[in-house]
């Protein structure tokens, strides 16, 4: 019944938006030809025009218009490619420099170049301390693995090394949650989300390549920095965005300074959580709330979408593919927002002050 609610409460919202004649939303509920899970755990950019998402509910792949669905081969061979997802939960994904696809488990990593088997590592081969795989993440030919309560992993060139935590800077932030490359520098900031850790201890490290003591983090220490604010997106242009729920700021590792960026409160006064944070390729913060999704650029809200515009609330990810088409997540859908004029057919508002 709620959903019907729903599709009504949409088709009227599409019927008078007022949004530009060259906007669209389109959404997709879970079902059979579409996407498989709302559980989206980590969205990614594929081969071509796909667009990956790794699900609580198997592997989906969004391209030209159709849905790819593919699960692990124990429970379902329906949609079965060559041996991918290892596990139904997929954590995480990122391609490396040779359009190979790695996936990230609880228990697992794999590695597909998209025609043979893949590659599937787990306990029984002990090549890393932990296949509990929390994230992924590629800075040139090297791709990082945040592992368990282990630290983090570099695979280069066929080498695998091992940074622990004590030993490579990282102190009690044994386990690594999320990783962010700065493009301009290609230094990796990493953060834990650990909250045992002792109060005014940081949670959040960066590794700089031009450091004399390379590999190996140093912390990152500013007032404007918040032991909660483990989330961190990269920068379009350099830099990294480290966010909680209430703020977000810029982190800049060559001149190893963080900038306050907005508080949530400056998005709408009913607003009072950030769930996500994408970067279009334009440097606009796409920011996921519990009011629907903000763009903002320059200091300005450039657009705002909620139910109105066929969003609902709370939003939960986004992400901004290389088409620049806005997705979002919800508990509902997944759907995604597309403009070819979005900052000419929206009038900016600035932001007031915090």
């Amino acid at each position: 019944m709620y959903r019907h609610i729903t599709l009504i409460l949409l088709s009227i919202s599409i019927i008078f938006s007022a949004a530009p004649v060259a906007a669209e939303n389109v959404n997709f509920w879970p079902g059979s030809n579409s996407v498989s899970s709302t559980s989206v755990n980590e969205i990614a950019n594929g081969i071509n025009d796909q667009v990956l998402f790794a699900t609580g509910n198997g592997l989906s792949i969004y391209e030209d218009g159709k849905w790819t669905r593919l699960y692990s081969k124990a429970t379902n061979k329906i949609g079965y490619l060559d041996g991918i997802p290892y596990d139904n939960y997929v954590f995480c994904l990122e391609y490396d420099v040779y359009n190979n696809l790695w996936l990230g488990y609880g228990g697992a990593l794999q590695i597909y170049d998209g025609y043979t088997q893949p590659l599937t590592y787990s306990y029984d081969q002990r090549i890393i301390p932990s296949y509990a795989i929390n994230d992924l993440q590629r800075i040139g030919d090297q791709m990082w693995i945040a592992i368990g309560d282990m630290g983090v992993c570099c695979y280069q060139n066929g080498e695998w090394i091992w940074l622990p935590p004590y030993e490579s800077g990282l102190g009690d932030a044994t386990q690594v949650t999320q990783m962010a490359v700065d493009y301009a520098s290609g230094s990796l900031v990493v953060t834990s989300n650990q909250y045992y850790i002792a109060d005014g201890e940081p949670h959040q490290h960066v590794m700089r390549p031009d450091s004399l003591n390379y590999p190996y983090f140093d912390d990152i220490v500013s007032p404007y920095l918040k032991s909660d604010m483990y989330n961190v997106r990269s920068g379009a242009h350099g830099g990294v965005y480290l966010f909680n729920r209430d703020a977000i700021v810029f982190y800049e590792p060559k001149s190893d300074t963080v900038t306050p960026v907005l508080r949530v409160t400056q998005l709408d006064r009913e607003a009072v959580r950030i769930n996500d944070l994408a970067v279009a390729p334009d440097n606009t913060l796409v920011i996921a709330t519990n009011l629907g999704v903000f763009g903002v650029k320059d200091n300005a809200i450039v657009k705002r979408l909620t139910h109105k515009e066929t969003v609902l609330n709370e939003i939960k990810k986004v992400f901004v593919d290389k088409n620049n088409r806005w997705w979002y997540v919800n508990k509902y859908l997944v759907g995604y927002y597309y403009d070819e004029d979005t900052y000419k057919g929206v009038s900016a508002i600035e932001l007031p002050n915090a």
